[in-house]
């Protein structure tokens, strides 16, 4: 049994298990960040970079929780990541490799169980800069403990990298399994003290006004904003912009004619829309190699105007014409169903993208394609 179709039944578990478990009016699970690692004194990011230890605690007030999942990710305008992980607290029996690693086997005498025997995992998601949607589910074990208020687990966030003033946002996402967040007696009712911000230090090193924009690279579809691109102005006497006057230019214009900004942090945002440079008068045909290209963004502070320029890339996972961010059967099956059920094309938002579909760039749509993206699979 593939391991995707292994999730995919406890998926049909777990949802059924919540239809009757999710009765409970008020909160009896809380989930909050606890002191994070790699911060100064000040609780600020530095401006050189650093590596972060973000600790996530469990507080189950009252009965067992047989199956628990969530989802967490990290998002910004500016800030860059090497790499995340996540690991669950080796001082407890969370699954079967901890149950091991403590000699806790079911064929012991008396049988002795991990808190969720039957399936614990962590799996990697794509949203923002990347994250990790948490489950467990128990069968003969008992799950997390009644009276359990500790450190779960720890995500480990290598090579922060930003702007001084730059923003980096951890916050709650939906689940790959369910779209929400769920756990069994409460089902979604799971307070979470989030989203958490952490601010990287101004320093004297923000001379220049300059501006970046977010998410970069920019992936259509695996995103929940994925139809907006956030532009921001960093360095800049912030009291003394109209916010109003804030536009971007070229083939990435703002989502509203008159301008929509807002101060967030020590930075200046607006946004952009999708479609706008995505359709047909913007960045088409797309290719495998993406986008690379520049915008401008343009204020007025104390009466004169500002002009920054700005870099912007667009990407894509060719053959990926679900927009789920990876390269599956799923994929193979929507590009038979357009070849021989008269399935839709390819689009994003109403707009087609039908180029996606040309896995092997010969300049039209057939059956070699999917034999192209079989072979990138297998």
């Amino acid at each position: 049994m593939s391991k995707y179709l292994f999730r995919a039944i406890l998926a049909v578990i777990l949802s059924t298990t919540a239809s009757v478990s999710a009765q409970e009016p008020s909160p009896a699970v809380f989930v909050n960040v606890d002191e994070v690692g790699g911060l100064t004194a000040e609780g600020r990011i530095p401006i050189g970079g650093t590596d972060l230890t973000i600790p996530v605690r469990f507080h189950n007030v009252d009965d067992a929780r047989t199956f628990i999942r969530n989802a967490y990710y990290f998002q910004s305008s500016a800030v860059t990541i090497e790499d995340i992980s996540v690991k669950w607290n080796d001082e407890y029996m969370w699954g079967f490799e901890q149950a091991y690693y403590l000699d806790c086997l079911p064929w012991n005498t008396p049988p002795c169980y991990s808190w969720f025997d039957l399936y614990l995992d962590s799996t990697p998601i794509t949203r923002g800069l990347g994250g990790f949607a948490l489950a467990g589910l128990s069968y003969e074990g008992t799950g997390l403990p009644a009276d359990f208020d500790d450190i779960a687990c720890t995500f480990t966030l290598t090579g922060v990298s930003g702007p001084p003033g730059a923003i980096l946002t951890m916050d709650s996402t939906w689940s790959p399994f369910s779209g929400f967040w769920e756990w069994s007696g409460v089902g979604t009712n799971v307070s979470w003290g989030g989203p958490y911000d952490f601010l990287f230090e101004r320093g004297s090193s923000c001379s220049e006004p300059y501006t970046t924009c977010w998410p970069q690279p920019m992936k259509p579809g695996i995103y929940d904003n994925d139809r907006v691109l956030n532009v921001s102005i960093f360095c800049e006497d912030n009291d003394e912009v109209d916010l109003a006057s804030v536009l971007i230019f070229g083939k990435i214009p703002s989502l509203t004619n008159d301008g929509v900004a807002w101060i967030e942090g020590d930075s200046i945002v607006t946004d952009a829309f999708l479609m706008r440079f995505l359709g047909c008068a913007g960045f088409r045909p797309l290719t495998p190699e993406g986008v690379d290209d520049t915008y401008f963004v343009t204020y007025v502070k104390n009466g004169t105007e500002y002009s920054l320029e700005g870099n912007f890339v667009l990407s894509f996972v060719w053959g990926d014409v679900t927009f789920d961010g990876m390269v599956s059967l799923d994929d193979v099956t929507f590009m038979i169903e357009y070849l021989f059920g008269g399935g839709p094309g390819c689009t994003l938002d109403g707009c087609k993208v039908d180029e996606l579909m040309d896995v092997d760039q010969s300049g039209r749509f057939d059956m070699l394609d999917v034999g192209a993206l079989i072979e990138m699979i297998y």
